[in-house]
C-alpha cells in the first residue's frame, strides 16, 4: 500500500533540511541564489515549479499560492494540438510535481485539492489513450507519468503499471554498454537525444518510486540498470564525434539536450557518487529541468570532490 510523504515526487523533508543546512556551500549556494533571483532572470521563468520551490525551501507562502493558481489554470486547459505528445506528457508531469510540493499549502482547501486531482486523473486518462504515442521514448515518459500519477492519486494499481514497464525496460532494452537500441534506432541525428531522454525517464521513475519505498535503482537484469543507461550518454557531452549512432552531431545540440533532461544526473550522482559526472555537472549547475523535477541541484546536489594528489 502506497504511503507517499506528499512533499515532492522526487525528494523528502530530509533533503530539504540538508539543502538548508548546506546553503552556503557549493552546489546549494548557487541553487539557492537562482531560486532567490528575479523571476525574469530564471530559466523557464513561467514554470509554476519556481513558486513551489520557494514555498518548500524558502517558506514563501505567497509564492506557493501563486503556484496553486497556476496549476489550477493549467490543468483546466485542454491539451494543445500544437504541442507534441512528449510536451503534453512533460507538462503534466511537471504539474504533478508542483502539486505534490504545494499539497499541504493552507490555501489548497479540500475542495480545491479534490477538484484538481479529478481533473488530473482525467488528463492522465486522455494521454494514456492518445493514439499518437508511437515511439519508445514517448511511451517511456508516459510510463513515468503513470507511475507518478499512482503516487499523486494514491492508487497502487496505477503505480504498479509504471513499475512493470520500468522493469520490462531494464530486462529487455538496455545493452551492457548502456545504449538502448529502441531509443537510438533510426539515427537521423536524433539517436543521442533519444538516449538521453529515455535515460532521464528511467531515472525519474526510479527516484519517484524510491520516495515511496520501492527500490528501482537497485533493480538489475543482465548486469544493467537505469544507472547504466543514464551514465552512457555523459561521455559524449564534449566528444560528440565519438558517438557512432549519428553523424556530425553538433556539441551545442547535445549540451542543449542535457539542459533539457539533465536534472536526472543529480539523481545518479547522489545515488552513486560517480566522479565521471563531475565535469558535466560543473558545466551545467545549477540545473533546472522542469521535465525532471525542477531544481534538482537544490534537492539532490552533492559536493563534487576533486581527486587529490594521492587519489
Amino acid at each position: 500500500m502506497l504511503t507517499p510523504r506528499h512533499c515532492g515526487l522526487y525528494f523528502s523533508p530530509v533533503q530539504i533540511a540538508a539543502a538548508r543546512q548546506g546553503s552556503q556551500v557549493d552546489p546549494f549556494d548557487g541553487a539557492f541564489a537562482l531560486l532567490r533571483t528575479h523571476p525574469a532572470a530564471r530559466p523557464h521563468a513561467d514554470s509554476p515549479l519556481w513558486g513551489a520551490y520557494s514555498y518548500r525551501f524558502l517558506d514563501d507562502s505567497d509564492a506557493g499560492e501563486e503556484s496553486i493558481v497556476a496549476i489550477e489554470r493549467a490543468i483546466d486547459a485542454p491539451l494543445s494540438e500544437d504541442s507534441s505528445y512528449l510536451d503534453s506528457v512533460g507538462e503534466t508531469l511537471m504539474l504533478a510535481q508542483t502539486f505534490e510540493m504545494v499539497r499541504d499549502h493552507p490555501a489548497l482547501s479540500f475542495l480545491r485539492k479534490t477538484g484538481w486531482l479529478n481533473r488530473f486523473e482525467m488528463r492522465i486518462n486522455a494521454l494514456s489513450t492518445n493514439p499518437y504515442k508511437e515511439s519508445f521514448v514517448e511511451n517511456l515518459w508516459m510510463a513515468a507519468l503513470v507511475l507518478c500519477a499512482g503516487i499523486v492519486l494514491e492508487r497502487d494499481e496505477i503505480f504498479t503499471i509504471g513499475i512493470d514497464i520500468y522493469k520490462d525496460t531494464i530486462d529487455n532494452d538496455i545493452r551492457p554498454q548502456g545504449h538502448m537500441p529502441r531509443a537510438i534506432e533510426g539515427g537521423h541525428g536524433g539517436a543521442l537525444y533519444r538516449q538521453i531522454a529515455a535515460a532521464a525517464a528511467l531515472a525519474a521513475m526510479a527516484e519517484a518510486a524510491g520516495q515511496v519505498g520501492v527500490d528501482l535503482w537497485g533493480y538489475e537484469s543482465r548486469g544493467v540498470s537505469a544507472t547504466t543507461a543514464g551514465i552512457y550518454p555523459v561521455y559524449y557531452f564534449y566528444t560528440t564525434e565519438k558517438w557512432v549512432w549519428d553523424k556530425d552531431v553538433p556539441v551545442e545540440d547535445v549540451q542543449a539536450w542535457f539542459r533539457q533532461f539533465g536534472g536526472y544526473l543529480e539523481f545518479i550522482k547522489r545515488r552513486t557518487g560517480l566522479r565521471d559526472l563531475n565535469p558535466v555537472l560543473q558545466e551545467m549547475r545549477p540545473l533546472f529541468t522542469p521535465l525532471v523535477g525542477g531544481l534538482t541541484t537544490l534537492t539532490h546536489g552533492v559536493v563534487l570532490r576533486r581527486r587529490g594528489l594521492f587519489g
